[in-house]
């Protein structure tokens, strides 16, 4: 049921760390430019596809907000169509809760960013900038460049030599690639800006790895400074680490999941805690690499890789007070990862004992592949309207009004000629402007079919 929430009781629930989810629907620069701390940003036209993995309990409260309280009461509408059963809506959005003195804040994945600043400071992580970078590379030292971003970010673009080995695959992997480099080589850990190769460093620091610098301000740094970036680089190889590599990482896991009250989970206790995701919110993630969560993974658990995972928090966990599980193959990854929740702040993480080898040790299925993601309503939709082809569009174009409803980047990068930018976050209270007669007939294209 929908109703409206005032700024105050917002903030109220907000101060008492109250469990709910705060989702602002605005786009993502609306977002970045100024939002409500402890908001996650899900642009309208992303509901159907991805609030079901980010609020998994349609029992939880959820508040949505934007900048007026226009999109947010049409985004409770299809919330509650998905089947949500407590839905409130910000009154007077954003511009309400500004003007009323509450706190704003600036940026995209905030609490990971803060966090990360945090560390360096406290923890005094060791950076290098891209000129002293540059200059070790041209005078031949002994380096091995890490780049903790995804291997997609990767293969876009790198620092010139660097290899791909995304930051919650570093503890299990650093044994071996210092062992191969040799003990006297310079690791450098880099990522797109700062929060990733901070996080990477700190925990090489942690492990005790010697001769380790994070790359400050990573590849934007980099590209400021003046210097090029290598394009489609191949170095994504990650071998099986060695048995050294694995005892290592183990004994440091050990050690991290006691120093900062990571807790295990039994097979027995998972299977109890997945019958009471019925009854509460309940967040299951794997954070191995892609590869070897499509070769089987536990049925329920959606990937996001750990390092990803600790750098986009608020794209993973929306609902305060929430109970958040991590799966890897035994315990290492999914170790790690829980403790920067637990040093972000969250409270009930758990990381499975055994992971998806000890499931399948107990004679439990894995599923297979990637689970087909299906936005909400497309069924439905695909039965209730018309398609055309291209050649049908280019004959019908002069008998309607083609509008494009995926975002002005994408408008910009390419439309059918004559179409109308009508974005889909505010479609039907704009849809008037370029077509006030109903009975016009209306031509819906995006970039993929799907919006």
């Amino acid at each position: 049921m929908t109703g409206n929430i005032s700024a105050a009781s917002l903030n109220s629930m907000l101060e008492n760390n109250a469990s709910f989810a705060l989702i602002d629907v605005r786009e993502s620069g609306e977002y970045n430019s100024s939002h409500i701390p402890g908001s996650s940003s899900v642009p309208r036209r992303q509901i159907e596809f991805v609030l079901s993995s980010l609020v998994p309990f349609k029992g939880a409260h959820v508040v949505v907000c934007d900048d007026d309280g226009r999109r947010a009461g049409l985004a409770a509408q299809t919330l509650e169509n998905m089947g949500y059963q407590q839905v409130s809506v910000l009154e007077g959005g954003i511009n309400r809760w500004s003007s009323q003195s509450f706190s704003t804040e600036w940026g995209s994945n905030v609490p990971s960013k803060d966090f990360g600043e945090g560390m360096e400071v406290v923890h005094h992580v060791p950076e290098i900038d891209a000129s002293d970078l540059h200059n070790l590379i041209e005078k031949g030292e002994k380096l091995v460049i890490l780049d903790t971003r995804t291997p997609e970010e990767y293969q876009r673009f790198c620092i010139p030599g660097g290899r791909s080995v995304p930051g919650g695959e570093l503890a299990l992997r650093i044994t071996d690639i210092v062992a191969e480099a040799g003990q006297d080589t310079t690791v450098i850990v880099n990522c797109a800006g700062r929060t990733r190769s901070i996080i990477g460093t700190r925990a090489l620091q942690r492990m005790g790895v010697p001769n380790i610098q994070g790359l400050k301000n990573g590849t934007s740094g980099w590209v400021l400074a003046g210097y090029d970036l290598e394009t489609g680089a191949d170095r994504l190889d990650l071998p099986r680490p060695s048995t050294k590599g694995i005892a290592e990482a183990e004994g440091y896991a050990s050690r991290v999941a006691s120093e900062d009250g990571v807790r295990s989970l039994s097979i027995r206790d998972l299977q109890e805690l997945m019958d009471r995701s019925q009854r509460e919110t309940v967040y299951l993630t794997d954070v191995r690499t892609n590869e070897e969560y499509q070769q089987g993974h536990i049925p329920g658990f959606r990937w996001f890789p750990g390092g990803q995972a600790v750098q986009r928090c608020d794209d993973v966990v929306a609902v305060r007070n929430s109970t958040i599980v991590f799966a890897c193959d035994d315990r290492v990854r999914a170790t790690l990862t829980a403790s920067w929740y637990r040093q972000l702040g969250f409270a009930e993480v758990f990381a499975l004992d055994g992971g998806t080898t000890a499931w399948a040790a107990a004679g439990l299925a894995l599923d297979i592949g990637s689970p087909e993601q299906v936005p909400f309503g497309l069924k439905n939709a695909r039965e209730k309207v018309n398609t055309l082809s291209p050649l049908e569009l280019q004959q019908a174009e002069s008998a309607g009004v083609i509008i494009f409803v995926d975002t002005s980047r994408e408008f910009a990068s390419g439309h059918v000629p004559g179409s109308n930018w009508v974005p889909r976050g505010w479609l039907e209270l704009q849809v008037h402007s370029v077509a006030p007669d109903k009975t016009t007939p209306l031509i819906v294209t995006c970039t993929d079919g799907v919006n």
